[in-house]
């Protein structure tokens, strides 16, 4: 079980942006100029507690839209994968021929979750693939970091402090104490 300590060392692999219902209050309303497809390609790409770029949970899971939410900066891939026994759609965005973010959501229907590799995205809050978790996190706040559940390689997902709808992935050693708890 990885063990996580103020002066960890774990580097942050993926942000993973998820939406849910409990998420519905916070997005009531759309910035019509946003839609504007000029004001898509004059902003860079953000990761924000509402999304990514101009993607939301109110995007609709439609190739087009997210290529041109996104700047068009990705060729997509689109395929399907069952999670939790609901099959999903998803799109592949690849550049350089690597998968740099990957969209999910129902067919036919919204945005649900969206994971990012891609190096130049940064979030709001100025952190980035590379950073390591003693930049984001004072100390490990049991119940803010828990073990990725479907991976085998030790990543361990840490909720960010500026927003339960953004997750950050880290792996590596820690180099704290070992007398500090363990989460579980």
């Amino acid at each position: 079980m990885p063990q996580l300590f103020g002066n960890s060392r774990l580097f942050w692999l993926k942000v993973s942006f998820a939406t849910s219902l409990l998420s519905l209050t916070g997005c009531s309303s759309i910035s019509w100029s946003s839609l504007y497809p000029m004001n898509w390609f004059a902003s860079s790409v953000k990761i924000s507690a509402t999304g990514v770029g101009q993607i939301n949970k109110m995007t609709p899971m439609e190739e087009q839209i997210i290529a041109a939410a996104l700047n068009n900066r990705y060729h997509f891939r689109s395929g399907m994968q069952i999670e939790q026994g609901q099959l999903m759609s998803l799109f592949q965005g690849i550049n350089n021929f690597q998968e740099k973010i990957v969209i999910y959501g129902v067919e036919n229907g919204e945005v649900k979750r969206i994971e990012i590799v891609d190096e130049d995205i940064k979030t709001v809050w100025d952190t980035k693939i590379g950073t390591l978790f003693s930049q984001i996190y004072q100390n490990a706040v049991q119940g803010s970091c828990y073990p990725d559940s479907k991976q085998t390689n030790m990543l361990t997902n840490c909720v960010s402090p500026q927003s339960s709808h953004v997750t950050y992935r880290f792996t590596g050693k820690s180099s704290g104490s070992q007398k500090s708890s363990a989460i579980n």
